[in-house]
């Protein structure tokens, strides 16, 4: 089980943008780590559905609440994004975060069937773990915040 854990978070560590830690400090890392984050909470949710239809409900409570507490972000990560970068850099960025989700879907299916059970029915909580809270991330929120196209 933690093994699938790390697997996640070690996913969205490295968002969407490349194999080194992304720069929170680069307004353009940062929306990247927001967007990131929020379509990966998504993917759980489409998978734990199909994987375990019983713990959907809970699934889409804590996507639905993560995505209403991190809407100022979502939005302006948004913002960001789309005033930076041109419409096929947004596309890239979407393709690698399609990509990387894939392959930790991938990762997951590959384990035992009890074990992704139980990874979606722990997924509630881990989607609204300090560890998924971007507010918690000072550097990131301060930079999104300040940001001025």
């Amino acid at each position: 089980m933690r093994f699938l854990t790390c697997l996640v978070l070690a996913t969205l560590a490295t968002g969407a943008l490349a194999q080194q830690a992304p720069d929170e400090s680069n307004p353009i890392e940062a929306a990247v780590i927001v967007y990131s984050t929020s379509y990966a909470i998504e993917r759980w949710e489409s998978y734990c559905v199909a994987e375990s239809p019983a713990s959907a409900s809970d699934v889409e409570k804590a996507r639905s609440n993560w995505m209403d507490t991190h809407m100022d972000l979502l939005v302006k990560a948004g913002s960001i994004l789309k005033s930076q970068l041109s419409r096929d850099e947004r596309l890239q960025i979407a393709v690698q975060a399609r990509l990387a989700n894939d392959e930790l879907e991938g990762k997951l299916s590959a384990a035992p069937p009890e074990s992704r059970q139980d990874w979606c029915e722990q997924s509630p909580q881990r989607i609204l773990s300090p560890q998924m809270n971007l507010h918690r991330r000072s550097t990131l929120v301060q930079t999104i915040d300040e940001f001025n196209p």
